[in-house]
């Protein structure tokens, strides 16, 4: 009987132990649990602050990206601009310098079509200072430099001249069997004398 006791008393006990044994492991899986909750939680946490940081980067970045290109797109209109007015300049300057050009043309005609006259009527004997003149305003017109649309021009008006010098050199020398040639330099002199103009006319109304 006494040893019946002691064995019961001796499973009680080994009951007791093993139920302390699994209420503290059930304790520690417990407080084990609690702690990877709450260690997810500040995961959880930490995740949102690292989003909301991340979120508002990429909202500075995309601001940061706008504002530089309104200043890009601020910056190419203000150069479109600045090359629309330089070209506008130098359209504007090309064209002062065909006027000047023109001008400069049509002073070196009138300077020609004066001394010719004088020329025309000024006697035989008295020419040759004339004909010296024209000579030099010709020279003066072959050093001139003008633009593409009045190089032809000035190259008729340069035959002309040629033309007209020979008639007169031919009348100075006063020799009937050059009469034919004199005929012919003066009707080239005519023909070119009004190409010339008609060309330098076409220049004029093209600006």
């Amino acid at each position: 009987m006494k040893y019946g006791l002691l064995a019961a008393i001796a499973v009680i006990a080994i009951a007791f132990y093993f139920m302390s044994q699994s209420n503290k492991e059930d304790a520690e899986r417990l407080k084990q649990a609690e702690i990877a909750h709450q260690q997810k939680l500040e995961q959880q946490k930490v995740d949102a602050m690292l989003y909301e940081k991340e979120a508002e980067l990429r909202r500075l970045q995309a601001e940061k990206a706008k504002a530089l290109k309104a200043e890009q797109d601020k910056l190419n209109s203000q150069n479109q601009a600045q090359a629309f007015e330089q070209q506008q300049q130098a359209k504007l300057k090309e064209t002062q310098l065909k006027k000047d050009m023109l001008q400069k043309y049509m002073d070196i005609s009138n300077n020609w079509s004066r001394a010719d006259l004088i020329a025309g009527s000024t006697a035989r004997v008295a020419l040759g200072n004339q004909v010296t003149e024209l000579r030099k305003i010709r020279e003066s017109l072959q050093k001139e430099k003008f633009y593409d649309c009045l190089d032809p021009a000035k190259k008729d008006l340069l035959e002309a001249m040629d033309s007209a010098i020979f008639n007169y050199v031919y009348f100075m020398q006063n020799d009937i069997s050059l009469w034919k040639k004199q005929a012919e330099e003066k009707i080239n002199y005519y023909n070119k004398l009004a190409s010339s103009l008609e060309i330098y006319t076409a220049c004029k109304q093209a600006l």
